[in-house]
Order: C-alpha cells, then structure tokens, then sequence
C-alpha cells in the first residue's frame, strides 16, 4: 500500500531548513557587527594613541638639550601605553625632516617597558612618526569563519615650526639680543648678550627667564649716562638707535631688515594695537600682562639705518615712565606664552639643541 507524504510535513520541513540558512545569516550578522565594531575600536584607539605619541615625542624633540636623548622615546612610550582599549598598542618610531622624510630611528624598548635609552638626535630632525599596532586580538564570531585574530595598525606624523613673521602695521619695539640692557628691579645691571650658539644663535631662555630688558628709551642712545657706547647694535641716521623699528605694512620675516627709527618714538600704539589684536589689556605695569614676540636682531650685521632681525623672543611688555611713549620693557617669559598675532606665520625648523623661537606643534597632513 502507498503512502502519501501530507502537505503540512513537507511545510514544517521547509520551514526547517529556511530557519537553519536564517540563523547562519543572523550569526554572520552579529559577528559582523561584534567582531567590526571591536575592529573598528581597535583600529581608532591605534589611531589615538599614534596621534598622541606623535605630538608629545615632537614636543619633546623641540626643548631637548643634548643630541643624545631619551625624553622623546619616553614620551612616545607614556602616550602609546596610556591610550588602550584593552589590549595595550605597541610602537615604533623615527625622527622625520620639515619635509616628512625619514632621517633616523628612535630606539623603543619591546612593548615600551622600562626604561628607554637614548638616542641621537639627527641635525636635520623636525618631528617623529610613531606607527602603533594592537594586535593579535581574538575574534569572537569570527572565529568559526576562519579568522580567529585580527591586528590593526595606525600612523602619525607630528613636526615642530617656529615662527617666522609677524606684521605689526606699525612701528614697534626691538631688542639688540648680543647687547641686551638689564633692567630687572627697575635699575640698570649692565648689558647681557642673551643668545647662545651661532648656527643660528638661539635665546637663551634657560639663563635669562624672567630678566626685565629695556626695549625702548632715550638712555638707548649711543653712549649716553651709564650705557656704553654698542657699536654692534643697529644705529639710525639721524640719532642712536633707542629700541624702535618700522616695517610699515610689510611683515617681518625671518630673517628681515627693518628700517630704524633714531630719537625719542613714540610706538605705543604699534605695541598697544598688538596686544588688543591677541586679545590682551594694554601694558602699562608688570600688573597688566601683555606676552607678544618681540623682533630681536643680531649682534652683527645691523646697517646705518636698519636692524638685522634674526628671531623673535616672547616678551611680557609694559610701559615704563611718565608714559608709555617714552620707556618700554620686557620680561623674557616661556615662549609658550605667547598668542601668535593675526597675519602670523610658521616655517621650517630643525633641530639645534634647544627651542629657536616662538615654537608650534601639530600632526601633519
């Protein structure tokens, strides 16, 4: 006797097989959100921590003193470490030029621990790439499709630029940095040549932080009182040079010559008209802070009638006297402390066994 199959078996049957091919495609769907979206949280901390470290070696790179230096694999180490989303990245790292190129590789210890050695510095170094990596890191769903680890990596240039103009738009004050009058406590102490080293000379912030340093005032003059005669410093046609120079409208870019101005100028409003467009009060006492990069020309090289500008020191400047037309000073402060102006640019910087100017840190593109 034949016997029949009933429809409704052959429907629970069916019924069977879509629902075994639905719960395949449902867990391949939720591997793929699980297992993506841990990759995707991998893949963004390695970019974090790159980002990070890249910064803080550059940042490091731009105030280390010696060419043989740990400070900057230590920095790269503290920020790959610290940034983690389970499995802690590891790095590797080199020093790159202005131009992103590599110049030289920075010595990491295995998975950064411990304490890092140093390494030398190239002369040509202007930042660090750091490539961090985390990984192997198990799947979860993943794993029965054949792919039981993922590794990311990621990359990140950071370089160092030092500011290389600013434009006033009107006279203003600069220092004479081989002969610089020292006038901390309000009395004079003598003339301070406030560089060091000489390819090119650098402000020695290091020995001079916090001195008070005479920009503008009639004692300036050539020989008058008890200043001594500075023939290195620039001078002007008609009168010695007293601390006041005038672009114009023109930018001073590094390195520029500046016209002078001899006699008593007043350049208050070129001072005053910097500190407003930073967003600082007028200066008219140490009580009121005004931190501005001050043109400093060479000890060398200053004409008749211009002033040899070579680099540029953040200053606290404040009027002095019966008016702040006659007498201006400035406390030399942390670059850092100082607002860029508007119309402002950076350029290139390498290394040279210490900060040269007004100092910025940023990834590259």
């Amino acid at each position: 006797m034949m016997r029949t199959l009933k429809a409704g078996s052959r429907c629970r049957g069916q019924m069977l097989i879509a629902f075994a091919f639905g719960l395949v495609a449902l867990l391949s769907a939720a591997g793929l959100v699980v297992d993506g979206g841990n990759l995707l949280i991998q893949r963004r901390t390695a970019q974090n921590a790159a980002d990070a470290a890249a910064l803080a070696g550059a940042r490091a790179l731009s105030v280390a003193t010696s060419a043989s230096d740990s400070t900057v694999a230590t920095a790269i180490c503290q920020y790959v470490t610290s940034n983690r989303a389970g499995q802690a990245p590891t790095a590797g790292a080199s020093f790159v030029n202005s131009n992103g190129t590599t110049v030289g590789a920075i010595g990491l210890t295995s998975n950064c621990q411990g304490s890092q050695t140093a390494t030398t510095i190239p002369a040509t170094a202007a930042g660090v790439r750091v490539v961090a990596t985390i990984g192997p890191f198990a799947t979860f769903f993943l794993a029965s499709a054949g792919i039981p680890t993922w590794t990311v990596s990621a990359a990140a240039s950071s370089r160092v630029t030092q500011l290389a103009s600013i434009t006033p738009g009107a006279p203003i004050v600069a220092g004479c940095g081989g002969y610089m009058y020292d006038n901390t406590g309000g009395s004079y102490h003598g003339s301070l040549n406030i560089f060091v080293g000489s390819t090119p000379p650098r402000i020695n912030y290091t020995t001079y932080m916090g001195r008070t340093f005479m920009l503008l005032g009639r004692n300036l003059s050539t020989g008058s009182g008890a200043y001594p005669s500075n023939p290195s410093c620039p001078a002007a046609s008609s009168s010695a040079f007293r601390g006041a120079i005038n672009p114009g409208t023109a930018a001073i870019m590094l390195p520029a010559d500046v016209t002078t101005l001899g006699g008593d100028y007043d350049v208050s409003p070129g001072v005053q008209g910097m500190c407003t467009a930073t967003g600082q009060s007028i200066p008219t006492s140490t009580s009121s802070a005004c931190y501005l990069p001050i043109p400093i020309t060479s000890a060398s090289g200053n004409g008749a009638t211009s002033a040899h500008v070579i680099t540029f020191a953040c200053m606290q400047v404040f009027g002095r006297g019966a008016s702040t037309s006659d007498r201006w000073d400035g406390v030399l402060t942390a670059p850092a402390k100082c607002p860029v102006p508007p119309n402002s640019t950076f350029g290139s910087w390498s290394y040279s066994g210490g900060s040269n100017g007004i100092l910025a840190i940023s990834l590259a593109s």
